[in-house]
């Protein structure tokens, strides 16, 4: 599986236990696509999945600080989840170069999301990259 694969996954793991309001790593867990994909070489997403669980609050209040008029209940939940996963990376694993971060959520939000939320996820994690 492609890292650009797995964030996506990620993604929707993180979107599914927003929905659910269900923050546990059993969704993850139950969740058919990563069932079909799991291997060894897949721990990047257990990677992400277990930073975001520990590190919750930490990464949700990273975002309220630099979303520009914007609280975290009213983003999309996709959006939402994208910029968490970028943000679990960026806070959380520094192997991961956080250029390639941001370009990866720009990415994903182009494929997911409405074409005005690629700026913003964007100006939100250069901000967070900035002064982390």
């Amino acid at each position: 599986m492609s890292r650009r694969n797995a964030r996506e996954l990620c993604m929707k793991v993180l979107y599914e236990m927003e929905i659910k309001k269900e923050f546990d790593r059993k969704v993850l867990m139950n969740n058919e696509e990563f069932q079909l994909i799991k291997t060894d070489k897949d721990s990047y997403i257990d990677n992400i999945i277990d930073h975001f669980l520990k590190n919750h609050e930490i990464v949700d209040e990273t975002l309220e600080k630099y979303l520009t008029d914007w609280k975290l209940n009213r983003i999309s939940k996709v959006d939402l989840s994208i910029l968490r996963v970028a943000t679990v990376e960026i806070l959380f694993i520094p192997e991961i170069d956080t250029n390639v971060s941001i370009n990866e959520a720009i990415e994903i939000t182009k494929s997911y999301s409405e074409d005005k939320s690629a700026k913003y996820i964007n100006g939100v994690l250069d901000a967070i990259a900035t002064n982390k």
